[in-house]
């Protein structure tokens, strides 16, 4: 219950602070080109130069249902230790 109050609060003053914060980046992008010369491509909309033409075709293809690469786990070097204990003195 307190945390979705807390929720509903931050999402509400966040609301409030974009809000209240707008006029100061309307002038920033009026008043610095630099702001405003990618605004359309910050909004989503695709550049004319990444557009694909218009003749450009797209085939469906299928492929087999296995796996091209096997990935093996790399073999572990097993080394022993000799230990030789003589009694002789």
């Amino acid at each position: 219950m307190i945390s979705s109050l807390y929720s509903f609060l931050y999402s509400v003053l966040l609301g409030l602070g974009m809000l209240v914060s707008l006029p100061y980046w309307l002038w920033q992008m009026l008043h610095h080109s630099k702001y405003r010369k990618g605004l359309w491509e910050r909004l989503g909309r695709v550049p004319p130069r990444l557009e694909l033409p218009k003749n450009l075709r797209f085939e469906e293809v299928t492929v087999a249902p296995r796996p091209c690469l096997k990935v093996k786990p790399p073999e572990r070097e097993r080394r022993s230790i000799e230990i030789k204990i003589d009694d002789k003195p």
